[in-house]
C-alpha cells in the first residue's frame, strides 16, 4: 500500500513591516528590522521554511527569521513552507523604509558688495554667494537659492542698495529638506553727478531802487545718479540759501550746489 502525502502545509500570513532610517539610530540611509517567527506546521513532518527577498535589503545573519538590514525603498519578502513530500505554499509581505532624516545645510558667511561691482552707473549688483555645505544620511538630490520666496540664479541675480536674505534649501532624495539664510549687503559707493547752471548777473535795481542788494534767478543745476537723488541744496559762505529770496550784496558771490543721493553720497 503506498500512501503519498498531498497535503501543503500550514501557516499564519506575516503582516506588511514599516520603518523608518532613524528607527535604530540616525545618521544611516537603512534600518535593522526585526522579521516576525512565521507560524507553519504540516500534517507529517520534516518542515523547511525558506525566502527570498526582492529590493534595496542586506540580510545581517544567516537566519531567515530575525534581525535584518533594510534599505530605504520597499522590499518584497516571498517566504516559502516546504514539508518532506516537497508539497509547498508561498507568500509574500513588504517591508517599507522611509528616510525620516531631514539633511544638513550650513550657509556661506555674510557677503557684501558695492554699486559699481558690476561697472559705474547700476543701482544693482551681482556677488558672489559661495556654496553652503550639505549633507544627509542617504544622498542629497538639489540645492537651490531663494530670495523672498523665489528661487534664483546666484551667478546672475542682481541684488538692490540694503540688505537681503537668501534662503538656502537643500532636499534630499526623499524629498526631506532644510535652509539656512544668508545676508547679502550692498553699498552704493557712486557718488551723484551735477552740472550748474551758467553765471549769472544782477543790478542793485533789479529788486527796485534804493536796495543795495538784490535777488537773481539763478536757475537750477542738472543732477543724476545711479539710483536716485534725495536733495540738492544752495550754499553761500556755507550757510544754506533759499536761491529765490536771498539778497545778493554787491560784488562777485560763489553758490556752491551741492546734491544728495539717496545713500547719503
Amino acid at each position: 500500500v503506498t500512501v503519498t502525502d498531498n497535503e501543503d502545509p500550514t501557516f499564519t500570513a506575516a503582516s506588511d513591516l514599516t520603518a523608518n532610517t532613524s528607527a535604530d539610530g540616525t545618521g544611516d540611509c537603512d534600518t535593522e528590522i526585526a522579521v516576525p517567527s512565521f507560524v507553519y506546521s504540516d500534517n507529517c513532518s520534516g518542515v523547511t521554511l525558506s525566502w527570498t527577498m526582492t529590493g534595496a535589503t542586506t540580510d545581517s545573519g544567516s537566519d531567515q527569521i530575525g534581525d535584518h538590514v533594510f534599505n530605504t525603498g520597499t522590499t518584497t519578502v516571498t517566504y516559502t513552507v516546504r514539508d518532506a513530500s516537497s508539497n509547498e505554499v508561498s507568500d509574500t509581505f513588504t517591508v517599507t523604509v522611509t528616510d525620516d532624516e531631514v539633511p544638513t545645510i550650513s550657509c556661506p558667511v555674510a557677503v557684501t558688495g558695492n554699486t559699481s561691482d558690476d561697472g559705474p552707473g547700476n543701482c544693482t549688483t551681482t556677488v558672489t554667494l559661495g556654496t553652503p555645505t550639505t549633507g544627509d544620511n542617504c544622498s542629497v538630490s538639489g540645492l537651490i537659492a531663494q530670495v523672498s520666496g523665489v528661487t534664483i540664479d546666484p551667478a546672475t541675480y542682481l541684488f538692490p542698495i540694503g540688505t537681503t536674505t537668501v534662503t538656502w534649501i537643500v532636499t534630499d532624495g526623499s524629498g526631506n529638506t532644510s535652509d539656512c539664510t544668508q545676508s547679502v549687503t550692498v553699498t552704493d559707493d557712486e557718488a551723484p553727478t551735477i552740472s550748474c547752471p551758467v553765471a549769472v548777473t544782477g543790478n542793485t535795481s533789479d529788486d527796485g531802487t534804493g536796495n543795495c542788494t538784490t535777488t537773481v534767478t539763478l536757475g537750477t543745476p542738472t543732477t543724476g545718479d545711479n539710483c536716485s537723488v534725495s536733495g540738492v541744496i544752495a550754499q553761500v559762505g556755507g550757510s544754506t540759501i533759499d536761491p529765490s529770496t536771498y539778497l545778493f550784496p554787491v560784488g562777485v558771490t560763489t553758490v556752491r550746489w551741492t546734491v544728495t543721493d539717496g545713500s547719503g553720497n
